[in-house]
């Protein structure tokens, strides 16, 4: 092969593909938090759900192209290989860790969820206080930070203390019997779904990101090669996650959330606390280039999920 042409591949593949990657998963990441409202329309969540798993796909096959670049396989064969693979593997893990999560919720909480997103706008507003007094919202929250915390507000309040007496408090607690009607129960159940997958969609389209730029960096300010290179990835990454927990938000620092919902979500879902924390503390850091890119480069593409009817 040239060597003009060898060197070509290389930014491609090196540089090009996953910039471009990063694109789209800023663009989408940035889209999550500033919809317009939540319960989200069925078409809306449809489409948030179809194109979270695909570019988390794609993300996760870039780190798998990048794993096994040094086989003999062509290059374009491999990267459609591992595209392949990694949406093939994150498409199913999501469907798979949604369905658990969902499986695993108690009929309390789904109703829970359902009063919580009802009033998520209110929590957001700076209605609302928690038993103890405590302050959920505060007036210096940004714009960006209140969107974050509209999405997130139901799971990281999911198990608040004295959760049905705090839920009466702030008169959302469904007036429900013990022979729940069909309909209450339908909606429920779609309102904890809603209620993960939010957070799921958020948390790994910036982990993605985060990770396929830690690779571009290292490709365009490094040229060794060999196990330096490789550790350098896991030190780059390393950095760049622990400066996106850092950045924080002022919802997960706010009294409310440290006082009451903190140690509720981490005790009864470990996961879906892990999954708020950094979704909204890493949107929070990355918010600037995300904004850039998806009024600039996809000039506000809204990410529907698309139809194959004709």
């Amino acid at each position: 092969m040239p060597r003009a042409q060898k060197r070509f591949e290389h930014w491609v593949f090196g540089a090009l593909i996953p910039a471009i990657y990063l694109v789209f998963e800023l663009g989408f990441n940035n889209r999550l938090v500033n919809i317009a409202y939540v319960p989200l329309d069925p078409e809306v969540l449809a489409g948030l759900e179809f194109w979270g798993r695909i570019l988390s796909g794609v993300g996760f096959g870039l780190f798998v192209f990048r794993l096994t670049l040094r086989t003999r396989i062509p290059r374009l064969i491999l990267l459609s290989i591992s595209l392949a693979t990694g949406v093939l593997v994150m498409w199913n893990a999501q469907i798979a860790l949604s369905n658990y999560l969902v499986r695993s919720a108690s009929g309390e909480d789904k109703l829970a969820a359902l009063a919580l997103q009802q009033i998520a706008p209110r929590a957001v507003a700076g209605e609302l206080k928690t038993l103890k007094g405590e302050s959920i919202a505060s007036p210096e929250m940004t714009v960006f930070e209140m969107n974050a915390m509209r999405i997130l507000f139901p799971a990281a309040s999911l198990h608040i203390e004295n959760r049905s007496a705090q839920l009466i408090s702030w008169a959302a607690f469904p007036s429900v019997g013990s022979a729940v009607a069909e309909e209450v129960q339908f909606s429920a159940d779609e309102a904890y779904r809603n209620l993960v997958i939010l957070p799921i969609a958020m948390g790994l389209s910036i982990l993605f990101a985060v990770l396929n730029l830690s690779f571009l960096l290292v490709f365009l300010f490094y040229r060794g090669l060999g196990r330096y290179r490789s550790i350098l990835n896991a030190g780059v990454f390393s950095l760049l996650t622990a400066v996106s927990l850092v950045a924080g938000n002022r919802f997960l620092r706010s009294d409310g959330y440290v006082g009451s919902m903190k140690a509720g979500i981490w005790q009864e879902k470990p996961l879906l606390a892990l999954l708020v924390e950094w979704s909204a503390s890493a949107t929070e850091m990355w918010k600037i280039p995300a904004s850039v890119v998806s009024d600039t480069l996809l000039v506000k593409f809204d990410f529907r999920k698309p139809s194959f009817s004709y």
